[in-house]
């Protein structure tokens, strides 16, 4: 298989991860939430305003679609970022692109 061929099937598993498998574990508070409840200072939380609060789109109403869009769109952010960063390594050390 060409290298292109498995770079694509990795970005299809990453989607499919972050798209299908993310909305099954979005009810269940994660580790810093957990660990701050069990030592009681949730309360202390302030409320922040993001498009990614609690890992949802506050604009779409069916939650499982809302985390699964919420971490596809996150997964492509950092892919983004990685890629533009690797880029730019790439290019500043000189070789061929």
């Amino acid at each position: 298989m060409p290298k292109n061929k498995h770079v694509l099937v990795q970005l299809l598993l990453i989607v499919f991860v972050a798209g299908v498998l993310s909305g099954f574990s979005a009810a269940s508070p994660d580790g810093l939430e957990r660990v701050a409840e069990d030592l009681g200072f949730i309360t202390q939380a302030q409320d922040h305003s993001s498009i990614l609060s609690d890992y949802n789109l506050p604009f779409i109403n069916n939650p499982y679609l809302s985390a699964g869009l919420a971490g596809i769109l996150g997964c492509a952010v950092v892919f983004c970022l990685v890629f533009g960063l690797g880029y730019l390594l790439k290019a500043h050390s000189g070789r061929k692109i």
